[in-house]
C-alpha cells in the first residue's frame, strides 16, 4: 500500500510537471518580439525609438501580453545595417521597426521573401526610397511614419530671421535619399525667394566640420536637412556656427537643444508614438495591408535663445512667442 502511494504521488508530480512545462512552453510562443534598428545614435533617432517604446508598453499593460524588444543600431554604417536586418529576419520577429530611411531599405532588402512586416520611421519620402508605392497606402508588407519636414515654412523661417539672406548654405548626405528629396525641394522654394543654394556633401559625420568650414565667407546661414550623418557630426558645425557667427537651421528640435539657432519640425517623441501605434495595430492582429501609413504634420517651433545671443542674432518678441520652446 505505501509503494502504491509513492507510485501515485509520483505519477501525480510529473503530471504538473509535464502540464507547467506545456504552459510554460505555449506562454513562450505565445509572447510577442519586436525588433528595432537604428542607422546611428543621436538624440532625435533616440526619442524616435523612445516614443516606440511608450506604445509598446502600453500595449503590454492594457493586454497583459509580454513584448520582447530586440535593439540594434548600425553606428552610421549601410553595410552594417544591412547585416542587422539579416539578423532580426532571421528571428522571424513579429515587427521589424526601422528608423530612418537607410534602416528601413535594409529591412526591405532583408525580409523580402519572408512575412515578416516592416514599420518605418522617419522617412521623409516612402516612395522615392522605394518602400512605397503611395504615400498614403500601406502594402502587404510595409507601412510606417512619414517625416517630412514643412519645408516652405522652414524657409520662411530662416528669411524672417536672417533679413538680408541670399545664399544660404546646405549641408547633406549625397548617400541619403531622404536628403537628396528635402534638398530638392527646398532648391525649388528657395529659387522663387531669390536665394542661393550652396551645396556642401559630406559622406560621412567626420567630414561634416571641414565641410562646415568650406562655407564660411559664402552664406549668411547654413541649413541641416533631416540627414543621419550631418545631426551626428553637428557638434562640429556648431563650432563653425559659433566661430563665425553663421547661424544654423535644422530639422529636428533635439539639433536645436544641442545648440543650433532653430528648428521647425515635427516632435521628433510623438513620430516614435505615431510608429509604436502602428505597430500596436500589427500585435492586435491586423494585417499589415488595413494599417494605412501615417504622415506627421504638427511642426513645432524651437528656438536657442543663448545661441541667439552667443552669435549676435536678434529674434523678434513675436516668433519667441511661437515658439513650443525657447531655451535660455
Amino acid at each position: 500500500m505505501k509503494t502504491q502511494l509513492t507510485l501515485k504521488q509520483l505519477f501525480t508530480f510529473l503530471t504538473i510537471f509535464t502540464l507547467s512545462a506545456v504552459l510554460s512552453i505555449e506562454g513562450s510562443l505565445a509572447k510577442k518580439v519586436v525588433a528595432i534598428t537604428q542607422i546611428t545614435q543621436h538624440p532625435s533617432l533616440d526619442k524616435i525609438r523612445a516614443g516606440v517604446l511608450h506604445e509598446l508598453a502600453a500595449f503590454e499593460k492594457e493586454t497583459g501580453e509580454k513584448v520582447e524588444i530586440v535593439y540594434d543600431n548600425a553606428q552610421g554604417n549601410i553595410a552594417l545595417s544591412a547585416q542587422i536586418a539579416q539578423r532580426f529576419a532571421g528571428l522571424n520577429p513579429d515587427a521589424i521597426v526601422a528608423i530612418t530611411t537607410p534602416s528601413a531599405q535594409s529591412v526591405l532588402s532583408a525580409v523580402k521573401e519572408t512575412d515578416i512586416p516592416l514599420v518605418f520611421s522617419a522617412v521623409t519620402d516612402p516612395v522615392g526610397a522605394k518602400l512605397l508605392k503611395r504615400v498614403d497606402l500601406s502594402t502587404s508588407k510595409v507601412t510606417g511614419t512619414i517625416d517630412f519636414p514643412p519645408v516652405d515654412a522652414q524657409i520662411a523661417l530662416i528669411k524672417n530671421l536672417i533679413p538680408n539672406l541670399k545664399n544660404l548654405g546646405v549641408i547633406y548626405n549625397p548617400g541619403e535619399v531622404n536628403s537628396i528629396n528635402q534638398v530638392k525641394a527646398l532648391d525649388e522654394l528657395a529659387t522663387k525667394m531669390g536665394i542661393t543654394l550652396q551645396l556642401a556633401p559630406a559622406d560621412s559625420s567626420n567630414k561634416v566640420r571641414s565641410v562646415a568650414e568650406s562655407l564660411v565667407g559664402k552664406v549668411e546661414a547654413i541649413y541641416i536637412p533631416n540627414d543621419n550623418a550631418v545631426v551626428s557630426g553637428l557638434d562640429g558645425v556648431l563650432k563653425v556656427s559659433y566661430e563665425n557667427k553663421i547661424p544654423i537651421f535644422t530639422s529636428d528640435g533635439e539639433s536645436v537643444e544641442r545648440g543650433a539657432l532653430a528648428a521647425l519640425a515635427n516632435n521628433q517623441y510623438e513620430v516614435g508614438r505615431d510608429t509604436g501605434g502602428l505597430v500596436v495595430q500589427l500585435l492586435s492582429g491586423q494585417n499589415v495591408a488595413q494599417v494605412a501609413p501615417i504622415i506627421s504634420n504638427i511642426p513645432e517651433l524651437t528656438l536657442n535663445i543663448k545661441t541667439a545671443k552667443k552669435i549676435h542674432i536678434a529674434i523678434p518678441d513675436g516668433i519667441i512667442k511661437k515658439a513650443t520652446k525657447a531655451l535660455e
